[in-house]
């Protein structure tokens, strides 16, 4: 697999003294939580889904980049027009390179972002992601393409690949532990990575933080096949009213979703776009805040 690292640059600050200030490199990657590669499975755990439901994912191609740093005390901002269209079940392990940036000032850059856009001619597609994909991602303003199938307690199978427009800004993110940004290290490399999540689609809520709160189910998906044939499209997604689905009897909250396309969540395909929006991590489960972005169809 191609990797393509983009070199900014270099920031270099001088000292009344005129010494040069320490300086150090960042590479961002991508990474893929392992609710996308692992899937999730039913059960009573805090992580599993709770109502009779495992879910196992067979694509997750999503478009992330425009990565950006950033210092508040100086106003110092770096950022990288890198956008990358790549199916997340298949990163290398030895990492996906979303951005790199060089000789900046050794200090902590408070300030970290990034976007997941509609997927357009001007993402690089990566060799996971078929054109035929990619070309039908790019015609529907599509930011992740998802396909998987869930299976219940009982053996019933139902299957659905959806093409989402979901585009966010994320940021500014802070470390698992509430610390904001990173901290660049003089004379070194400092890896620093995006998480995906692929596990939100299934809540019952919109968190904003942690995600201990939150329980995942996955009936409401069950209940869309409208005709009973163990495949969910998006047009019966749209046609079933979010009132059906995601009430407080099935013990759904809808308190802080965002907005689709201005408007709040009235269907089950308004409560699919709203879950993408809010799938970006920083450093694994680091606290991204999200802004949904009008996917303009």
């Amino acid at each position: 697999m191609k990797h393509v690292r983009h070199l900014f640059l270099p920031i270099v600050l001088c000292s009344c003294g005129g010494s040069i200030a320490p300086t150090g490199d960042v590479v961002i990657d991508l990474e893929a939580e392992d609710t996308i590669t692992g899937g999730l499975s039913s059960g009573t755990s805090e992580d599993d889904v709770i109502d009779g439901w495992s879910i196992a994912y067979t694509e997750f191609v999503a478009t992330v980049g425009h990565v950006h740093l950033g210092r508040t005390a100086s106003g110092a901002m770096v950022s990288s027009p890198q956008l990358s269209t790549v199916d997340l079940r298949s990163l290398p392990t030895s990492g996906f390179t979303l951005a790199s940036f060089t000789a900046l000032e050794a200090t902590r850059w408070d300030v970290i972002g990034f976007t997941t856009p509609a997927t357009t001619s001007t993402s690089t597609r990566d060799a996971t992601v078929s054109s035929t994909d990619f070309d039908a991602m790019s015609a529907g303003g599509c930011t992740f393409l998802i396909a998987g199938a869930l299976t219940s307690d009982t053996s019933q199978t139902v299957d659905f690949r959806l093409c989402i427009p979901a585009p966010t800004d994320y940021g500014p993110c802070s470390t698992p532990d509430g610390m904001s940004g990173l901290a660049v290290v003089a004379s070194a490399t400092t890896p620093a990575n995006v998480t995906i999540h692929g596990d939100h689609l299934w809540f019952n809520s919109f968190p904003a933080g942690a995600e201990s709160t939150v329980e995942r189910r996955a009936q409401w998906m069950a209940d869309c096949d409208a005709d009973h044939d163990g495949h969910v499209t998006e047009a019966e997604l749209r046609a079933m009213p979010a009132s059906r689905v995601f009430t407080t009897t099935n013990h759904y909250d809808l308190a802080g979703a965002p907005s689709v396309d201005g408007h709040g969540i009235t269907s089950a395909w308004d409560w699919v776009r709203a879950q993408m929006t809010t799938v970006g991590h920083f450093q694994g489960e680091g606290d991204c805040p999200w802004a949904a972005a009008p996917s303009g169809i």
